[in-house]
């Protein structure tokens, strides 16, 4: 039993792998589950199986997506700094959106997004996840005296999340864009938006 359920996951993961890679080729709405069939080397019978519908598969790479938030912010640095550790998800975040797959797959699901409300409702989930996270880490920093009391926390969460979402793929419109190389101005501006006014 133990083996079977090791052998589905493998073909849930063999299956998502090929769909990503094909959406990440040719778009959701411009990708046919007979080309997802031939990236993944299986029958639609067999791909039926586990994934009725290509909005399955959609659905299963955001359950994907919300696994790997749920890691990114288990990850955060253990500080007694509220500006660090929104630093430390911010860069991770960064870097996670300008992974090549990952940007582009954000870009497709993005666009697919604005046309599709299903899977618009499907991927907010995950962003209310991190939002929520940012919020919580802000309401304790004003609590602690370490954030601007000024600030509102729910906007600036929301602000926080669309610096993050801007920056999606930006070395794909900017080839000179290197976060190593602009780390440091941005955990400066990071921190001039955050800090208590003295």
């Amino acid at each position: 039993m133990t083996e079977q359920t090791e052998k589905q996951r493998a073909k849930k993961k063999q299956i998502i792998a090929a769909a990503i890679r094909c959406f990440v080729e040719k778009g959701f709405h411009a990708t046919s589950t007979a080309e997802i069939c031939k990236a993944a080397g299986m029958s639609p019978g067999n791909l039926f199986h586990y994934y009725p519908t290509k909005n399955a598969i959609i659905e299963a790479i955001a359950l994907q997506d919300q696994a790997d938030f749920a890691t990114l912010l288990q990850l955060e640095q253990v500080t007694d700094s509220t500006i660090e550790t929104v630093i430390t998800i911010m860069t991770r975040l960064i870097q996670l959106y300008n992974e090549p797959t990952y940007a582009r797959l954000s870009l497709e699901i993005i666009a697919e997004a604005s046309r599709n409300p299903a899977i618009n409702n499907t991927f907010i989930k995950n962003e209310k996840i991190v939002r929520q996270r940012l919020v919580d880490i802000l309401r304790h920093g004003v609590s602690n005296g370490q954030i601007d009391p000024e600030l509102s926390i729910e906007n600036t969460a929301s602000w926080l999340m669309t610096i993050a979402d801007g920056a999606i793929g930006r070395d794909l419109m900017e080839p000179e864009f290197h976060l190593a190389d602009r780390l440091g101005s941005f955990i400066y501006i990071i921190k001039k938006i955050l800090m208590p006014i003295k």
